[in-house]
């Protein structure tokens, strides 16, 4: 429930994620099928919602499994990596989903894959 008892929903100017991420030009994102690396992608979630290459990682074995048997598509990889792997390769992508997952970590390492995610975007003009 949000405020005075109402549903967030119902309250104006309430950012919502899935809405975002279904309509991804509104944030900014490149039309047609933009590449997306998904950090900390848990089960493979926000897979369903990209039609371009699409990367999903995460540092647990069990949800890459799921993800992998859940999106058998060829455009839908996922990996069990660090984000600090991808970085290296010197991988770029359209679009950098992080959700829900920042608040886990101490503000150090926050910042850290921030960073890191910041250089794997496409910078566009």
């Amino acid at each position: 429930m949000g405020v005075a008892g109402k549903p967030l929903a119902a309250r104006r100017g309430v950012w919502s994620l899935s809405q975002e991420v279904q309509s991804p030009q509104r944030l900014g994102c490149p039309r047609g099928a933009p590449s997306v690396l998904d950090i900390g992608c848990g089960s493979g979630e926000y897979a369903t919602r990209c039609a371009g290459p699409y990367l999903g990682i995460d540092l647990s074995e069990r949800y890459i499994a799921r993800a992998q048997r859940r999106f058998p598509e060829a455009n839908k990889a996922f990996r069990c990596v660090d984000v600090t792997t991808l970085w290296q390769e010197q991988r770029t992508f359209d679009v950098v989903l992080l959700v829900d997952f920042l608040h886990h970590l101490p503000d150090e390492a926050a910042v850290e894959i921030l960073q890191k995610a910041g250089r794997l975007g496409c910078a566009r003009s």
